[in-house]
């Protein structure tokens, strides 16, 4: 692996380690003050703000290391801020008029007292992830890696305390807004001290048509990849109830821990070197995106292994007795735990070759499979453990498809490469 690569690596995951041991030691204490049901309702909150998130930018932020003049970078960014605003905007007025017809429809009705909390979430979380790029960009690992430290801590420490103070799921709520987008001001105030803003309309508006394969394409298959994920999450709670719900967002949450650990630190890593090297370079890209695949694999061996031994177990002495459902539930899903662990920080390699459209379709493909076991599900009402059993054995074989194919585009792009330069 490039040791460029390997040291950003590990400073981001310095603070991500960090700030997952903190959200780790919380949760045994968090998921004593409460109940499933108010587990439910966060996790029904977070799905729905999930699958607004993609919205909030347009998927504009994915462009922000790209440009190699950083004028340009700064014009993208202030567009992207002009888009938040439009956004988050026209979603709260949208859930400020129909809020009853929404909530209603989707049987989410439990979480419709906290709608307002909706739209201030998804502002803060679109300017976070912008700044978020933009320091991405700029290589400030070490900053980024110290904000989530941060903004974990005080969203961690606003749960227990509103917890204590039976706050119920609104301190729930808010405790995870302020751990998933606080640091946004820290970022903010390096990015004004730091950089040299020299705004142009016109050429904002230049961008906004320039990377509109962004817009075009990395949205809808974001959209797509953020729903099918929230989906079974939607759907537990309309086929199974709110604490069901619960029991499985503390899974998933649980799961989550490695793959946010190593797998999303990875991935910004990753992307700034192969964005650095430019398409242009297929054959370097593949050796990197190898010799990666092998280190995810060997790590990711161990905590699969502890999960399908004893995920129960753990649970219920961790979390507690009212949770070794959960424990059940995240037995299950390891299965396709490896799978995703793997090829999640591969799919920067579609930004970097300008493959938008296949990452629509990979994610299309992932969607129609949910829909089509959950409408299994519903149609026999086969349990929610015979349920996750297909899941994960399909999302699976999904994850092993997403490999194979962005190994088979490197060496396609490698083969065409080397019959241009034969021509030339």
């Amino acid at each position: 692996m490039n040791n460029d690569i390997l040291k950003n690596m590990l400073i981001l995951a310095t603070g991500t380690a960090s700030s997952k041991l903190i959200t780790f030691l919380a949760i045994p204490f968090i998921t004593r003050l409460y109940t499933p049901e108010e587990f439910g309702i966060l996790t029904i909150f977070i799905s729905l703000l999930a699958i607004l998130l993609p919205f909030g930018t347009l998927k504009y932020t994915t462009a922000i290391p790209l440009p190699k003049k950083e004028n340009t970078a700064v014009n993208l960014t202030f567009l992207i801020l002009f888009i938040i605003l439009i956004v988050t905007l026209s979603v709260f007025l949208i859930f400020l008029f129909f809020k009853n017809e929404i909530f209603y429809l989707f049987k989410i009705e439990k979480i419709i007292d906290f709608w307002w909390l909706i739209p201030i979430a998804l502002l803060l979380y679109s300017l976070y992830e912008t700044f978020n790029f933009w320091f991405t960009r700029k290589k400030q690992f070490k900053l980024l890696s110290k904000n989530m430290f941060f903004q974990t801590t005080v969203g961690t420490i606003i749960k227990l305390i509103a917890g204590y103070l039976s706050f119920g799921a609104i301190g729930l709520i808010i405790g995870q807004i302020v751990s998933q987008s606080i640091g946004f001001f820290i970022l903010i105030v390096n990015f004004i001290k730091t950089v040299k803003i020299t705004i142009n309309i016109r050429y904002i508006l230049f961008l906004l048509k320039y990377y509109v394969d962004f817009p075009k394409f990395k949205l809808p298959s974001h959209f797509l990849y953020i729903l099918s994920f929230q989906a079974p999450l939607i759907f537990t709670s309309i086929l199974y109830g709110t604490e069901a719900t619960g029991q499985l967002g503390l899974a998933f949450s649980v799961l989550a821990l490695p793959i946010t650990l190593i797998g999303q630190t990875t991935s910004q890593a990753y992307y700034s070197e192969i964005a650095r090297i430019g398409k242009k370079q297929p054959k370097k890209i593949l050796s990197i995106t190898k010799n990666l695949t092998k280190k995810l694999a060997v790590i990711s061996i161990l905590p699969f292994i502890v999960l399908i031994l004893f995920a129960p177990y753990l649970f219920e002495i961790v979390f507690g007795k009212n949770w070794s459902e959960a424990g059940e539930f995240a037995r299950i899903l390891s299965i396709f735990l490896l799978g995703q662990f793997i090829s999640s920080p591969l799919m920067q390699v579609f930004n970097v070759i300008n493959k938008q459209k296949d990452v629509l379709f990979i994610h299309l493909r992932r969607l129609i499979y949910v829909l089509i076991i959950f409408a299994y599900g519903n149609y026999y009402e086969i349990s929610i453990l015979h349920l996750l059993i297909i899941y994960s054995v399909i999302l699976t074989i999904h994850y092993f498809q997403v490999y194979y194919q962005i190994i088979r585009i490197l060496k396609q792009n490698q083969i065409i490469n080397s019959l241009q330069k034969e021509e030339k």
